[in-house]
């Protein structure tokens, strides 16, 4: 019998992702922009939440929510949180792109996610000749 019941729950589960069944919804422009880099900062959460957001007020809020709780001085009117990381969005995309945008690098999401390193070590690439004597 629980086999029975388990079969009938797997085929649910199956022909509802067949027919294409899911919670997600279209986005508009403004939110697939703003889902697309932001998403780089998200926690699971987040990004469960905001995927199934009905409407786009609905997007409205979260987006202005999401950046007013980064915000680390409500008091002023910028976003220092916000200006840095489309900051380093600018930076990544100028010095680390390679045939596509720089913050879809690997370096680009780590420079975006840490920041900038403590210290660059620079070494010269040198040649050395070997002879066969």
């Amino acid at each position: 019998m629980k086999y029975q019941n388990l079969t009938v729950v797997i085929l649910a589960v199956l022909i509802s992702m067949s027919c294409g069944i899911s919670g997600k919804v279209s986005l508009d422009p403004e939110s697939r922009k703003f889902y697309e880099t932001a998403r780089l900062i998200m926690i699971k959460e987040e990004k469960d939440i905001f995927n199934h957001l009905p409407d786009r007020e609905s997007r409205q809020e979260f987006i202005r929510d999401f950046w007013a709780k980064r915000d680390p001085d409500s008091e002023t009117e910028e976003n220092e949180f916000k200006e840095e990381f489309f900051g380093r969005i600018e930076y990544a995309n100028r010095y680390f792109r390679e045939g596509i945008p720089g913050w879809k690098t690997d370096r680009g999401r780590v420079f975006i996610y840490l920041g900038p390193p403590d210290k660059i070590d620079q070494r010269p690439i040198s040649t050395i000749l070997l002879s066969k004597d």
